[in-house]
C-alpha cells in the first residue's frame, strides 16, 4: 500500500508539475504579447465583440463565435473585455500547451512530451505579428492540437467527428478535419478491402464527407442569420479593391506568390524568409511521412497539404497568426518523423 501512496503521489507531482510549467510558459507568452501589441489588444478585443454584435471585420469573421462567446462569458462574470481577453488567450494557450505534452509524451515519453510543448511555445512566439491576434486564433491553435492528440492515439471516428461538430463554430478551417476523415476512411478501407466495398467501414469516411458538408452549411447559416454588415471596408482603405474583396473569401494568391518571391530574392531584418519555409517545412514533413507509411499517412499528408494550398490562397501570409494552424504539427514533427507506432492495430486508448 505504501508503494502504491508513493507511486500515486510521484503522478499527482508530475501531473502539477506539467500543469505548472503550461500555464507558467503562457503567461510568460502573455508578457510578449502585451509588449508586441500593447496599443493594438483593445482592436482584437473589439474585432471579437464585432462578432457578437454581428458586425465583424469580414463577413467571413461572423461564423467564428466559439472564442468570443467564451471571451463574453468570462466578461460577464466581472473581468473587463481586455482581461476576458488575456484570461481566454492564456487559458487557451495552455490548454494547448497540456494536450501537446500528451502529444509527445505519446510519441515520445515523458522528454517526448516536454520537448512538444516547449516547441509549441517557441512557434506561438515565431508566428505572432501585429496588428492581429483574434481570440478565435487560440482556439484553432486547441483544435490542432486536439487533433493531432487523437490521430496518435487512433482514436474512434466519432471523435474526431464531435472535435469537428465544435471547431465549426470557431473557424472554417475545422473543415481540415473532414478532409482528413474522409481521406483516410478511404484509405483504410482500401487498404484493408480494395474494391470490396460492402465489407468496408464507413463511419470515418461518411463522417468526413456529411459532417463536412453539414459544418459548411453550418457555417454559412451562422453568417447569414448573425451579420449585419460588416466594418472592414470601413475601416481599412485598401482592401476594397476589385477582385480583392467578395462575400465569401479574399483571393490573395497573387499577393502571396509574390511576397514569397520578394522573401526569396530581398534579405530584410523581419526574416520573412521563414513564412514560406515554416509551410515548406509541415509539407515536407507530411510527404515524408506519407513515403515511409504510404496509406496510413495519406490523411495527414492532406491534411497538411490542404492546409498549406489554402493560406496561400486565402490568406495574408504577412499576417503570421495564420500559420497557428500548422504549430501544434510542427511542434511534434521530429517526433513524429521517429515515431514507431503507425500500425492499423494501434490501440485507440
Amino acid at each position: 500500500m505504501g508503494g502504491v501512496s508513493t507511486m500515486d503521489r510521484t503522478a499527482w507531482a508530475r501531473i502539477i508539475a506539467v500543469g505548472a510549467a503550461a500555464l507558467l510558459f503562457s503567461v510568460a507568452e502573455f508578457r510578449l504579447v502585451s509588449f508586441l501589441f500593447m496599443d493594438q489588444i483593445l482592436p482584437n478585443v473589439q474585432a471579437a465583440a464585432g462578432v457578437l454584435d454581428g458586425l465583424p471585420h469580414w463577413r467571413v469573421y461572423q461564423s467564428r463565435v466559439l472564442g468570443p462567446l467564451v471571451m463574453a462569458a468570462i466578461h460577464g462574470v466581472g473581468p473587463s473585455w481586455i482581461n476576458a481577453y488575456y484570461i481566454t488567450g492564456i487559458g487557451g494557450l495552455t490548454a494547448t500547451a497540456l494536450v501537446m505534452f500528451r502529444v509527445g509524451q505519446r510519441l515520445g515519453d515523458a522528454a517526448g512530451g516536454w520537448a512538444a510543448m516547449l516547441g509549441l511555445f517557441v512557434l506561438f512566439a515565431l508566428f505572432l505579428s501585429r496588428p492581429w491576434l483574434y481570440v478565435w486564433d487560440f482556439f484553432v491553435l486547441l483544435v490542432g492540437a486536439v487533433f493531432l492528440l487523437l490521430v496518435v492515439r487512433r482514436a474512434s471516428w466519432w471523435a474526431f467527428l464531435a472535435l469537428m461538430a465544435v471547431a465549426f463554430f470557431n473557424h472554417e478551417s475545422a473543415l481540415f478535419i473532414a478532409i482528413w476523415m474522409a481521406v483516410q476512411g478511404l484509405a483504410d478501407n482500401w487498404a484493408r478491402w480494395r474494391l470490396d466495398w460492402r465489407r468496408w467501414e464507413w463511419g470515418l469516411l461518411g463522417g468526413g464527407v456529411l459532417g463536412g458538408i453539414a459544418g459548411l452549411e453550418l457555417v454559412e447559416l451562422l453568417r447569414t442569420l448573425l451579420l449585419k454588415r460588416e466594418i472592414g471596408p470601413e475601416i481599412f482603405g485598401d482592401v476594397s479593391r476589385i477582385g480583392d474583396h467578395g462575400d465569401q473569401i479574399h483571393i490573395k494568391l497573387l499577393d502571396n506568390l509574390q511576397a514569397t518571391a520578394t522573401w526569396f530574392t530581398h534579405a530584410d531584418y523581419a526574416f520573412n524568409l521563414l513564412i514560406p519555409l515554416a509551410l515548406l517545412a509541415a509539407v515536407a514533413v507530411a510527404a515524408v511521412l506519407l513515403a515511409r507509411h504510404r496509406l496510413k499517412m495519406l490523411g495527414v499528408a492532406a491534411y497538411i497539404a490542404t492546409q498549406a494550398a489554402a493560406l496561400y490562397i486565402a490568406a495574408v501570409l504577412a499576417e503570421t497568426r495564420v500559420l497557428l494552424q500548422l504549430a501544434p504539427f510542427l511542434a511534434a514533427a521530429p517526433l513524429l518523423l521517429t515515431w514507431s507506432g503507425w500500425r492499423d492495430d494501434e490501440a485507440s486508448s
